[in-house]
Protein backbone atom coordinates (compact mmCIF):
# COMPACT_ATOMS: atom_id res chain seq x y z
CA UNK A 1 0.00 0.00 0.00
CA UNK A 2 2.46 2.57 0.82
CA UNK A 3 4.44 1.68 -2.61
CA UNK A 4 1.27 2.49 -4.19
CA UNK A 5 0.73 5.90 -2.56
CA UNK A 6 4.12 7.18 -3.37
CA UNK A 7 3.84 5.98 -6.84
CA UNK A 8 0.11 8.07 -6.72
CA UNK A 9 2.33 11.12 -4.97
CA UNK A 10 5.23 10.95 -8.06
CA UNK A 11 2.39 10.58 -10.60
CA UNK A 12 0.83 13.79 -9.55
CA UNK A 13 4.12 15.51 -9.08
CA UNK A 14 4.59 14.93 -12.57
CA UNK A 15 1.31 15.95 -13.98
CA UNK A 16 1.88 19.44 -12.07
CA UNK A 17 5.29 19.41 -14.08
CA UNK A 18 3.16 19.17 -16.90
CA UNK A 19 -0.20 21.45 -16.22
CA UNK A 20 -1.81 18.09 -15.99
CA UNK A 21 -3.95 16.61 -12.74
CA UNK A 22 -4.19 13.20 -11.61
CA UNK A 23 -6.32 11.82 -9.05
CA UNK A 24 -5.74 8.29 -7.26
CA UNK A 25 -8.54 7.52 -4.93
CA UNK A 26 -7.83 3.86 -2.89
CA UNK A 27 -9.90 2.85 -0.05
CA UNK A 28 -11.24 -0.49 1.58
CA UNK A 29 -13.82 -0.29 4.23
CA UNK A 30 -17.30 -0.03 4.40
CA UNK A 31 -19.57 3.40 4.11
CA UNK A 32 -16.36 5.49 1.84
CA UNK A 33 -17.13 8.48 -0.25
CA UNK A 34 -14.16 9.50 -2.72
CA UNK A 35 -15.41 13.02 -4.83
CA UNK A 36 -12.68 14.08 -7.64
CA UNK A 37 -13.60 17.41 -9.51
CA UNK A 38 -10.58 18.41 -12.24
CA UNK A 39 -10.28 20.69 -15.11
CA UNK A 40 -7.82 20.31 -18.02
CA UNK A 41 -6.67 16.90 -19.15
CA UNK A 42 -6.87 14.92 -16.11
CA UNK A 43 -6.37 11.07 -15.07
CA UNK A 44 -8.32 9.98 -12.20
CA UNK A 45 -8.84 6.66 -10.53
CA UNK A 46 -10.89 5.69 -7.70
CA UNK A 47 -10.62 1.88 -6.36
CA UNK A 48 -13.17 1.52 -3.74
CA UNK A 49 -13.70 -2.00 -1.85
CA UNK A 50 -16.50 -3.63 0.16
CA UNK A 51 -19.98 -2.23 0.30
CA UNK A 52 -21.88 1.30 0.81
CA UNK A 53 -19.65 2.89 -1.68
CA UNK A 54 -19.67 6.35 -2.96
CA UNK A 55 -17.79 8.13 -6.20
CA UNK A 56 -17.89 10.91 -7.60
CA UNK A 57 -15.96 12.25 -10.54
CA UNK A 58 -16.14 15.72 -12.21
CA UNK A 59 -13.67 16.16 -15.58
CA UNK A 60 -13.30 19.15 -17.93
CA UNK A 61 -10.93 18.34 -20.86
CA UNK A 62 -9.33 15.42 -22.34
CA UNK A 63 -9.82 13.29 -19.18
CA UNK A 64 -9.59 9.75 -18.35
CA UNK A 65 -11.99 8.53 -15.58
CA UNK A 66 -11.99 4.97 -13.79
CA UNK A 67 -14.00 3.95 -10.90
CA UNK A 68 -13.94 0.54 -9.34
CA UNK A 69 -16.30 -0.25 -6.80
CA UNK A 70 -16.86 -3.76 -5.08
CA UNK A 71 -19.60 -4.20 -2.63
CA UNK A 72 -23.36 -3.91 -2.10
CA UNK A 73 -25.47 -0.61 -2.50
CA UNK A 74 -22.54 1.58 -4.36
CA UNK A 75 -23.33 4.44 -6.49
CA UNK A 76 -20.74 5.27 -8.79
CA UNK A 77 -20.90 8.82 -11.38
CA UNK A 78 -18.87 10.08 -13.82
CA UNK A 79 -19.58 13.42 -16.40
CA UNK A 80 -16.76 14.61 -18.76
CA UNK A 81 -16.72 17.76 -20.93
CA UNK A 82 -14.65 17.63 -23.82
CA UNK A 83 -12.87 15.78 -26.65
CA UNK A 84 -11.27 12.65 -26.59
CA UNK A 85 -12.36 10.95 -22.89
CA UNK A 86 -12.04 8.12 -21.23
CA UNK A 87 -14.09 6.67 -18.91
CA UNK A 88 -13.99 2.93 -17.19
CA UNK A 89 -16.84 2.37 -14.65
CA UNK A 90 -16.89 -1.33 -12.69
CA UNK A 91 -18.83 -3.05 -10.43
CA UNK A 92 -19.62 -5.83 -8.59
CA UNK A 93 -22.42 -6.89 -5.85
CA UNK A 94 -26.18 -5.80 -5.68
CA UNK A 95 -28.62 -2.73 -5.93
CA UNK A 96 -25.82 -0.66 -7.87
CA UNK A 97 -25.99 2.80 -9.99
CA UNK A 98 -23.32 4.12 -12.00
CA UNK A 99 -23.72 6.64 -14.50
CA UNK A 100 -21.47 8.68 -16.91
CA UNK A 101 -22.89 11.53 -18.70
CA UNK A 102 -20.23 13.26 -21.90
CA UNK A 103 -20.29 16.29 -23.74
CA UNK A 104 -18.15 16.40 -26.48
CA UNK A 105 -16.39 14.56 -29.63
CA UNK A 106 -14.55 11.15 -29.71
CA UNK A 107 -15.60 9.68 -25.98
CA UNK A 108 -15.48 6.00 -25.36
CA UNK A 109 -17.25 4.66 -21.80
CA UNK A 110 -17.95 1.16 -20.66
CA UNK A 111 -20.10 -0.19 -17.81
CA UNK A 112 -19.73 -3.04 -16.29
CA UNK A 113 -21.88 -4.95 -13.54
CA UNK A 114 -22.20 -7.72 -11.44
CA UNK A 115 -25.34 -8.85 -9.49
CA UNK A 116 -28.76 -7.79 -9.41
CA UNK A 117 -30.92 -5.23 -8.99
CA UNK A 118 -27.92 -2.79 -10.79
CA UNK A 119 -29.08 -0.03 -12.93
CA UNK A 120 -26.28 1.50 -15.45
CA UNK A 121 -27.31 5.08 -17.44
CA UNK A 122 -24.94 6.44 -20.19
CA UNK A 123 -25.86 10.31 -21.61
CA UNK A 124 -23.65 11.06 -24.43
CA UNK A 125 -23.66 14.37 -26.59
CA UNK A 126 -25.57 17.07 -27.11
CA UNK A 127 -26.80 17.83 -31.24
CA UNK A 128 -23.55 18.33 -32.83
CA UNK A 129 -21.31 15.21 -30.87
CA UNK A 130 -20.42 12.96 -33.48
CA UNK A 131 -18.26 9.86 -33.28
CA UNK A 132 -18.98 8.77 -29.48
CA UNK A 133 -19.23 4.93 -28.40
CA UNK A 134 -20.66 3.04 -25.03
CA UNK A 135 -20.83 -0.38 -23.84
CA UNK A 136 -22.80 -1.63 -21.23
CA UNK A 137 -22.85 -5.21 -19.52
CA UNK A 138 -24.81 -6.48 -17.12
CA UNK A 139 -24.94 -10.52 -15.25
CA UNK A 140 -27.67 -10.85 -13.14
CA UNK A 141 -31.34 -10.51 -13.08
CA UNK A 142 -33.35 -7.49 -12.51
CA UNK A 143 -31.17 -4.94 -14.03
CA UNK A 144 -31.13 -2.02 -16.11
CA UNK A 145 -29.73 -0.58 -18.67
CA UNK A 146 -30.12 2.72 -20.84
CA UNK A 147 -27.89 4.32 -23.29
CA UNK A 148 -28.61 7.62 -24.61
CA UNK A 149 -26.97 8.91 -27.66
CA UNK A 150 -27.66 12.59 -29.50
CA UNK A 151 -25.07 13.52 -32.52
CA UNK A 152 -23.87 11.65 -35.03
CA UNK A 153 -21.45 8.52 -35.86
CA UNK A 154 -22.68 7.16 -31.96
CA UNK A 155 -22.16 3.28 -31.55
CA UNK A 156 -24.09 1.52 -28.40
CA UNK A 157 -23.23 -2.03 -27.50
CA UNK A 158 -25.38 -3.04 -24.73
CA UNK A 159 -25.25 -7.69 -23.08
CA UNK A 160 -27.24 -8.66 -20.58
CA UNK A 161 -27.26 -12.27 -19.13
CA UNK A 162 -30.09 -13.50 -16.72
CA UNK A 163 -33.54 -13.02 -16.22
CA UNK A 164 -36.09 -9.86 -15.64
CA UNK A 165 -33.74 -7.30 -17.31
CA UNK A 166 -34.79 -4.09 -19.44
CA UNK A 167 -32.13 -2.77 -22.07
CA UNK A 168 -32.83 0.65 -23.30
CA UNK A 169 -31.28 2.54 -26.44
CA UNK A 170 -32.30 5.79 -28.05
CA UNK A 171 -30.35 7.85 -30.48
CA UNK A 172 -30.61 10.61 -32.75
CA UNK A 173 -28.48 11.27 -35.62
CA UNK A 174 -26.66 10.15 -38.59
CA UNK A 175 -24.78 6.76 -38.55
CA UNK A 176 -25.62 5.51 -35.35
CA UNK A 177 -25.45 1.58 -34.50
CA UNK A 178 -27.24 0.09 -31.82
CA UNK A 179 -26.74 -3.50 -30.53
CA UNK A 180 -28.58 -5.08 -28.08
CA UNK A 181 -27.87 -9.17 -26.54
CA UNK A 182 -29.43 -10.88 -24.23
CA UNK A 183 -29.26 -13.92 -22.60
CA UNK A 184 -32.05 -15.70 -20.65
CA UNK A 185 -35.96 -15.25 -20.26
CA UNK A 186 -38.52 -12.45 -19.17
CA UNK A 187 -36.09 -9.43 -20.49
CA UNK A 188 -36.78 -6.71 -22.72
CA UNK A 189 -35.15 -4.76 -25.22
CA UNK A 190 -35.67 -1.60 -26.96
CA UNK A 191 -33.80 0.73 -29.54
CA UNK A 192 -35.51 3.76 -30.35
CA UNK A 193 -33.22 6.03 -33.15
CA UNK A 194 -34.53 9.55 -35.11
CA UNK A 195 -37.41 10.49 -33.07
CA UNK A 196 -39.35 12.88 -32.73
CA UNK A 197 -37.84 15.06 -35.47
CA UNK A 198 -36.62 12.29 -37.82
CA UNK A 199 -34.98 13.60 -41.26
CA UNK A 200 -32.01 10.88 -39.80
CA UNK A 201 -30.64 8.40 -42.14
CA UNK A 202 -27.73 5.14 -42.48
CA UNK A 203 -28.31 4.07 -38.80
CA UNK A 204 -28.24 0.45 -37.91
CA UNK A 205 -30.17 -1.53 -34.98
CA UNK A 206 -29.91 -5.29 -33.71
CA UNK A 207 -30.94 -7.32 -31.10
CA UNK A 208 -30.68 -10.72 -30.42
CA UNK A 209 -31.99 -12.39 -27.47
CA UNK A 210 -30.65 -16.06 -27.34
CA UNK A 211 -30.87 -19.43 -24.71
CA UNK A 212 -27.79 -21.26 -24.66
CA UNK A 213 -27.49 -25.20 -24.71
CA UNK A 214 -29.97 -26.70 -21.99
CA UNK A 215 -31.47 -23.07 -21.24
CA UNK A 216 -34.51 -21.73 -21.93
CA UNK A 217 -35.29 -18.20 -24.21
CA UNK A 218 -39.09 -17.70 -23.42
CA UNK A 219 -41.27 -14.29 -22.34
CA UNK A 220 -38.72 -12.16 -24.31
CA UNK A 221 -39.80 -8.77 -26.20
CA UNK A 222 -37.57 -7.06 -28.10
CA UNK A 223 -39.07 -3.37 -29.92
CA UNK A 224 -36.72 -1.49 -32.60
CA UNK A 225 -38.39 2.16 -33.86
CA UNK A 226 -36.44 4.08 -36.56
CA UNK A 227 -37.44 7.40 -38.01
CA UNK A 228 -35.19 8.27 -41.35
CA UNK A 229 -34.34 6.45 -44.78
CA UNK A 230 -31.68 3.60 -45.26
CA UNK A 231 -32.33 2.49 -42.02
CA UNK A 232 -31.88 -1.51 -40.67
CA UNK A 233 -33.05 -3.10 -38.39
CA UNK A 234 -32.54 -6.84 -37.26
CA UNK A 235 -33.98 -8.71 -34.48
CA UNK A 236 -32.83 -12.67 -33.42
CA UNK A 237 -34.73 -14.63 -31.16
CA UNK A 238 -33.76 -18.58 -30.57
CA UNK A 239 -30.50 -20.35 -30.01
CA UNK A 240 -28.79 -23.73 -30.53
CA UNK A 241 -29.60 -26.75 -28.92
CA UNK A 242 -32.02 -25.24 -26.43
CA UNK A 243 -34.63 -27.01 -24.02
CA UNK A 244 -37.65 -23.72 -24.56
CA UNK A 245 -38.47 -21.65 -27.12
CA UNK A 246 -42.10 -19.55 -26.64
CA UNK A 247 -43.96 -17.01 -25.88
CA UNK A 248 -41.27 -14.73 -27.84
CA UNK A 249 -42.27 -10.97 -29.27
CA UNK A 250 -40.63 -9.16 -31.73
CA UNK A 251 -41.68 -5.96 -33.74
CA UNK A 252 -40.13 -3.62 -35.76
CA UNK A 253 -41.49 -0.34 -36.62
CA UNK A 254 -40.18 1.90 -39.78
CA UNK A 255 -41.21 5.31 -41.39
CA UNK A 256 -39.05 6.42 -43.91
CA UNK A 257 -37.65 5.03 -47.28
CA UNK A 258 -35.19 2.27 -48.59
CA UNK A 259 -36.08 1.04 -45.14
CA UNK A 260 -34.60 -2.75 -44.13
CA UNK A 261 -36.25 -4.93 -41.52
CA UNK A 262 -34.87 -8.51 -40.45
CA UNK A 263 -36.87 -10.52 -37.91
CA UNK A 264 -35.48 -13.96 -37.12
CA UNK A 265 -37.24 -16.88 -34.51
CA UNK A 266 -36.27 -19.73 -33.72
CA UNK A 267 -33.24 -22.27 -34.04
CA UNK A 268 -32.03 -26.07 -33.28
CA UNK A 269 -33.54 -27.50 -30.77
CA UNK A 270 -32.76 -31.04 -28.75
CA UNK A 271 -34.81 -33.19 -29.14
CA UNK A 272 -38.25 -32.91 -28.08
CA UNK A 273 -38.07 -29.26 -27.97
CA UNK A 274 -40.17 -26.70 -29.57
CA UNK A 275 -40.56 -23.41 -30.41
CA UNK A 276 -44.05 -22.25 -30.59
CA UNK A 277 -46.35 -19.44 -29.46
CA UNK A 278 -43.79 -16.58 -30.81
CA UNK A 279 -44.74 -13.41 -32.68
CA UNK A 280 -43.03 -11.38 -35.25
CA UNK A 281 -44.47 -8.10 -36.65
CA UNK A 282 -42.94 -5.41 -39.04
CA UNK A 283 -44.62 -2.18 -40.10
CA UNK A 284 -42.75 0.09 -42.73
CA UNK A 285 -44.36 3.18 -43.61
CA UNK A 286 -42.60 4.81 -46.76
CA UNK A 287 -41.20 3.20 -50.23
CA UNK A 288 -39.04 0.97 -51.24
CA UNK A 289 -38.90 -0.90 -48.33
CA UNK A 290 -38.18 -4.31 -47.47
CA UNK A 291 -39.10 -6.91 -44.66
CA UNK A 292 -37.88 -10.22 -44.27
CA UNK A 293 -39.44 -12.55 -41.34
CA UNK A 294 -37.98 -16.29 -41.02
CA UNK A 295 -39.79 -18.87 -38.41
CA UNK A 296 -39.55 -21.97 -37.27
CA UNK A 297 -41.61 -24.15 -34.88
CA UNK A 298 -45.54 -24.54 -34.17
CA UNK A 299 -48.61 -21.61 -33.45
CA UNK A 300 -46.05 -19.28 -34.06
CA UNK A 301 -47.85 -15.44 -36.02
CA UNK A 302 -46.01 -13.50 -38.62
CA UNK A 303 -46.80 -10.25 -39.72
CA UNK A 304 -45.84 -7.67 -41.92
CA UNK A 305 -47.91 -4.44 -42.93
CA UNK A 306 -46.15 -2.11 -45.49
CA UNK A 307 -47.47 1.30 -46.84
CA UNK A 308 -46.05 3.03 -49.49
CA UNK A 309 -44.51 1.75 -52.97
CA UNK A 310 -41.99 -0.88 -54.24
CA UNK A 311 -42.00 -2.40 -51.07
CA UNK A 312 -40.73 -5.92 -50.87
CA UNK A 313 -42.41 -8.41 -48.06
CA UNK A 314 -40.88 -12.02 -47.41
CA UNK A 315 -41.78 -14.50 -44.74
CA UNK A 316 -40.93 -18.12 -43.86
CA UNK A 317 -42.37 -20.54 -41.66
CA UNK A 318 -41.14 -24.34 -41.19
CA UNK A 319 -43.48 -25.97 -38.55
CA UNK A 320 -47.30 -26.41 -38.32
CA UNK A 321 -50.43 -24.37 -37.05
CA UNK A 322 -48.90 -21.15 -38.50
CA UNK A 323 -49.98 -18.04 -39.62
CA UNK A 324 -48.11 -15.56 -41.64
CA UNK A 325 -49.95 -12.21 -42.83
CA UNK A 326 -48.57 -9.78 -45.34
CA UNK A 327 -50.67 -6.21 -45.68
CA UNK A 328 -49.34 -4.18 -48.76
CA UNK A 329 -51.74 -1.21 -48.84
CA UNK A 330 -52.12 2.39 -50.46
CA UNK A 331 -49.36 1.51 -52.78
CA UNK A 332 -48.07 0.12 -56.31
CA UNK A 333 -45.65 -1.90 -57.50
CA UNK A 334 -44.79 -4.01 -54.49
CA UNK A 335 -44.28 -7.54 -53.98
CA UNK A 336 -44.59 -9.90 -51.60
CA UNK A 337 -43.24 -13.34 -50.98
CA UNK A 338 -44.98 -16.61 -48.79
CA UNK A 339 -43.44 -19.94 -48.28
CA UNK A 340 -44.11 -22.19 -45.66
CA UNK A 341 -42.20 -25.24 -45.85
CA UNK A 342 -41.88 -29.06 -45.63
CA UNK A 343 -43.40 -30.13 -42.44
CA UNK A 344 -46.37 -27.35 -42.32
CA UNK A 345 -49.68 -28.46 -41.18
CA UNK A 346 -53.43 -26.49 -40.86
CA UNK A 347 -51.62 -23.38 -41.41
CA UNK A 348 -52.82 -19.84 -42.50
CA UNK A 349 -51.20 -17.42 -45.30
CA UNK A 350 -52.86 -14.27 -46.24
CA UNK A 351 -52.10 -11.41 -48.46
CA UNK A 352 -53.75 -8.32 -49.32
CA UNK A 353 -52.67 -5.80 -51.84
CA UNK A 354 -54.47 -2.63 -52.64
CA UNK A 355 -53.15 0.19 -55.26
CA UNK A 356 -53.51 1.32 -58.39
CA UNK A 357 -51.44 -1.68 -60.19
CA UNK A 358 -48.19 -3.54 -60.57
CA UNK A 359 -48.79 -5.67 -57.56
CA UNK A 360 -47.35 -9.40 -57.44
CA UNK A 361 -48.25 -11.73 -55.04
CA UNK A 362 -46.54 -15.64 -54.83
CA UNK A 363 -47.71 -18.23 -51.97
CA UNK A 364 -46.35 -21.66 -51.64
CA UNK A 365 -47.22 -24.15 -49.29
CA UNK A 366 -45.88 -27.50 -48.38
CA UNK A 367 -48.02 -30.24 -46.24
CA UNK A 368 -51.33 -30.60 -45.79
CA UNK A 369 -54.09 -28.82 -44.61
CA UNK A 370 -53.48 -25.50 -45.60
CA UNK A 371 -55.31 -22.51 -46.58
CA UNK A 372 -53.53 -19.68 -48.81
CA UNK A 373 -55.65 -16.58 -49.54
CA UNK A 374 -54.75 -13.46 -52.11
CA UNK A 375 -56.53 -10.10 -52.05
CA UNK A 376 -55.67 -8.03 -54.39
CA UNK A 377 -57.95 -4.65 -54.91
Amino acid sequence: MKKIILGAMALMIGAIGFAQNTSVVLQSGPSQYANVDQIGANTSLVIQSNYNNDAFATQNGTSLGVQIQEGSNGLARLTQTGATNKSFQFQTGESNIVRARMIGDDNTTAQIQSGDYNVANINIGTNGSDRNMAWQIQEGSNNMLNSRLLGDDNTSGQMQAGENNIANVYARGFRNAGYQLQGGQDNRAYIRIGYPSGGVYDNVAWQVQFGGTGAMSVNNIARIDQLGDRNTAGQVQGGDNIDDLRNNLATIIQTGDDNTAYQFQGGNDVPGATASNNTVFSRQNGNENLSVQVQDGINNIARIVQDGNFGTGVQVQDGGWNEMYLHQIAGDNNKSLQVQLIGTTDSLSRVRQGGPGGNGAFTYQAGSYNTAIVNQF
